[in-house]
């Protein structure tokens, strides 16, 4: 679970919380309420 949550975590391309990317300083509101699913073959599936 932890590797799942750590891959999501890095495909990020914004900061959000106290996740801060230093690549993406800003929050990307387009995002809000929107989820990050990651599947068994480590593919990760953002909007």
């Amino acid at each position: 679970m932890a590797l799942l949550i750590t891959n999501a975590a890095r495909s990020r391309r914004e900061s959000r919380g106290l996740h801060f990317v230093t690549d993406y300083p800003d929050r990307d509101p387009t995002l809000d309420g929107k989820d990050t699913f990651v599947t068994f073959d480590w593919t990760v599936v953002s909007p």
